[in-house]
């Protein structure tokens, strides 16, 4: 009998064991399959991530990348927004598909007058004129600054174009322009006087800006002399122009060049 109950129980714990033993490496089955499925089921979303923030920096455009634009429109009002803006900008495409492609004389003319009334600035163009790289520079300004318009487009082009950078400037300005002062394409020197300079006033430049002119000049020599003076401001006014007013009086201007002076007055003759 006790040698019977002792191999009952002898293979009780055996079966135990086995048993034990069976459920163990079981056990061990089922986490090594989880824990190796979890890993291949992480393994590829980590790397999937990897690969779309990868894909979406490169995409991302950098912030000292210019700004890119094509054409000669708004030729001026590029040059000086990115002045304004402190922002380097590329231009490519200029007259491409033209005969005469490339800037024109009197857009590298502008160019120059940038180039005076900023330090630092950096213009690159290439051979044939058609792209222009333009890195802005500080906006100085200064006294004493004396530009050639030539005979392509009037002094009132430049002038125009330049008249939102000079209160930004760190001192006053004072520029000597000559050229064309009238011509039936840009604006006279006459309009900037009467229209633009009290508008620009309102703005608080008050006593700080005026347009004097010295002698007129038509096309196709030129030889006319205008000077414009611009004092600098902390920072300009906010207007709100909602009442037009009433009409006054109506006044024009005659002028003859290289004729006799009778045909101005029967001008204005017939004027009134």
């Amino acid at each position: 009998m006790s040698s019977l109950f002792s191999n009952k129980k002898s293979n009780k714990s055996h079966q135990l064991t086995t048993t034990s033993s069976t459920k163990s490496s079981h056990n061990k089955t089922t986490l090594s399959s989880s824990t190796s499925s979890t890993l291949t089921k992480s393994h590829p979303t980590k790397s999937n991530a990897i690969t779309n923030s990868s894909s979406s920096s490169s995409s991302t455009p950098s912030l000292n990348a210019p700004l890119k634009f094509t054409g000669c429109a708004q030729f001026r009002q590029r040059i000086v927004m990115a002045t304004l803006c402190n922002k380097r900008i590329r231009i490519d495409n200029i007259r491409d598909k033209e005969e005469y492609p490339g800037l024109r004389p009197f857009e590298a003319s502008f160019l120059r007058l940038i180039e005076s009334l900023t330090n630092g600035c950096q213009i690159e163009i290439n051979e044939t004129g058609t792209a222009l790289r333009y890195a802005p520079g500080i906006i100085i300004g200064g006294n004493s600054i004396e530009h050639d318009c030539g005979s392509t487009r009037s002094i009132g082009w430049f002038i125009e174009g330049i008249l939102p950078l000079l209160p930004f400037a760190k001192k006053s300005t004072e520029i000597t322009f000559t050229g064309i002062t009238n011509d039936d394409i840009d604006l006279s020197i006459d309009t900037l006087r009467f229209i633009h300079i009290p508008l620009l006033s309102l703005f608080g430049i008050k006593d700080g800006v005026s347009l004097e002119l010295t002698s007129r000049g038509s096309a196709p020599l030129g030889g006319g002399k205008a000077i414009l003076t611009c004092a600098n401001v902390r920072e300009l006014r906010p207007i709100n122009l909602i009442d037009e007013g009433f009409i006054k009086r109506i006044r024009g201007i005659a002028y003859t060049s290289r004729v006799s002076p009778q045909n101005a007055n029967r001008i204005v003759d017939g004027a009134r």
